[in-house]
């Protein structure tokens, strides 16, 4: 029985295979949304911990000869890629689609909603009033002066900006398809926080990706069927960027070079600088020392070509192009969406494939893996068809009704109802009630130190605290306010 259909029927209900494999994901997915990176003893024994979940999630399953041949060989050529480069992406993503026989996309999507939607904005608090301490970086910047980028508890600026898109890509996704009004609201909201997120981070790409997925999910959402010029277009997506990535430095030339180069800070030269002087390899290669630290591969798409190998990057671009083609047959919108914005980021951020974790288009691709081997299941001979399940255990089903995930989702039900009930009130209050903040918060401290343009980095330490003091401010005053508008709602029906 499909998946999706199972759930349906027992809704209130997980079977252990399944809550297995949602506690190997929050343990993977937690670990980054929490802030930790490579190289910290926490994380890599988060790493250890989740590989071991995956195996036993894995053994509750049932699961078909060829199968786990197929799991077998995924899993044997990452491991591979992990010896002769030292790179462990490749594994984690593996397991993350690898493992998602029996569950649908939706209630994992669910799961990191509660634990990103968590994580980052407890992490964005602390890091802008001083709770903990985040890394900054000072650049310079055209038009700006002086700047300091700062991650907000991330490592890095960008990876501040990609974790943002991740959670807006959640939360709209969630949403599923929303009323014209309701979906330029949600947008605009969305937009807020990017504008925020830019004025500390000052990540360009992260700033288009985002705005760009904003723009996509609106479109699709309004179109009422796909002609076959849209599909075509959305099909080549991927095949394009892997052409920009890996045939685009070597083509480009003379002033078309430079302006490019310029326009995307250096990565076309530093692409080019690896493909010159890197092999193409079967199984990947540890990249020689580069002439500095500025020299990194920032393209998805050349870091599976190069780093993890030919073989690697055959089998991904043939995942990733069927994912794609059964999702526009189906005119599947929302995830479209993603993985249009998702393409573009991945043109200069190696988040696809590297030990981020927040490539959750891999979800799509398990979803469409398990399917494609279900239908085609009967035509197999009987030693590969044959199923085993090592650990019975997996089929028996957990209510979830009285517990905290029943508890968190009842939360989120209920915020959502009142903010559907009171859309454009909340949001007159959140607007008024953020300048009002802002104002106030130049007027009483006197304008600061500002004497002209914003170009030093005191100023722009003043500039944010203000505007930090009137976006959380502004957040809490429409929580009160949706408060009172639901206990006066409650009062009428007593």
């Amino acid at each position: 029985m499909n998946s999706t259909v199972q759930q349906q029927k027992n809704a209130g209900t997980l079977t252990v295979a399944e809550l297995t494999y949602l506690i190997y994901f929050a343990i993977m997915f937690g670990a980054r949304a929490a802030g930790l990176y490579e190289g910290m003893l926490l994380y890599n024994l988060t790493l250890v911990a989740g590989m071991l979940v995956f195996a036993v999630k894995v053994a509750m399953t049932r699961h078909t000869v060829l199968e786990y041949l197929l799991m077998g060989g995924l899993l044997l050529l990452s491991l591979i890629v992990y010896k002769n480069t030292g790179e462990k992406g490749l594994l984690l993503y593996f397991t993350m689609f690898l493992g998602m026989k029996g569950l649908s996309v939706r209630r994992i999507f669910k799961w990191a909603t509660m634990i990103l939607g968590t994580c980052f904005p407890v992490l964005v608090f602390l890091s802008v009033t001083g709770g903990i301490q985040d890394i900054y970086y000072i650049h310079q910047r055209a038009g700006f002066g002086e700047v300091m980028r700062r991650s907000l508890g991330y490592p890095y600026p960008n990876t501040l900006f990609t974790t943002y898109i991740v959670l807006m890509v959640l939360v709209m996704y969630m949403l599923g398809r929303q009323k014209p009004k309701n979906l330029l609201i949600t947008s605009f909201l969305m937009l807020i926080g990017i504008v925020y997120l830019y004025i500390y981070s000052c990540s360009n790409t992260g700033l288009i990706v985002s705005v760009f997925y904003l723009c996509v999910n609106i479109y699709l959402q309004l179109r009422p069927r796909l002609t076959a010029v849209e599909k075509t277009g959305l099909f080549l997506i991927y095949p394009a960027c892997l052409l920009i990535s890996i045939v685009g430095p070597l083509a480009a030339k003379g002033t078309l070079f430079t302006l490019l180069d310029k326009i995307l800070h250096n990565r076309v030269a530093y692409s080019y600088y690896y493909l010159t002087t890197e092999p193409v390899t079967l199984f990947g290669t540890r990249f020689k020392e580069p002439p500095n630290t500025n020299y990194l591969i920032d393209s998805s798409f050349l870091y599976s070509f190069l780093q993890i190998g030919v073989v690697a990057f055959v089998i991904l671009t043939g995942l990733f192009i069927y994912m794609i083609y059964s999702n526009i047959k189906e005119e599947r919108k929302p995830e479209l969406a993603i993985i249009a914005a998702f393409c573009l980021l991945g043109l200069s951020d190696p988040f696809f494939f590297n030990l981020s974790y927040k490539n959750l288009m891999f979800l799509f691709v398990g979803e469409v893996y398990y399917r494609r081997l279900a239908e085609g299941k009967g035509k197999l001979p009987e030693l590969f068809g044959k199923e085993i399940q090592l650990l019975s255990i997996g089929n028996k089903e957990i209510s979830y009704r009285r517990g905290i995930y029943a508890r968190l989702a009842d939360l989120g039900n209920r915020i959502a109802a009142a903010v559907a009930a009171h859309t454009l009130p909340a949001l007159g209050v959140y607007v008024l009630s953020s300048a009002l903040l802002i104002l106030a918060g130049f007027l009483v401290s006197g304008g600061g130190s500002i004497t002209g343009a914003v170009d030093q980095i005191e100023e722009w330490v003043y500039v944010r605290a203000v505007l930090s003091f009137g976006l959380w401010g502004s957040i809490l005053t429409a929580g009160i306010f949706l408060w009172i508008m639901e206990r006066r709602k409650a009062g009428k029906h007593v």
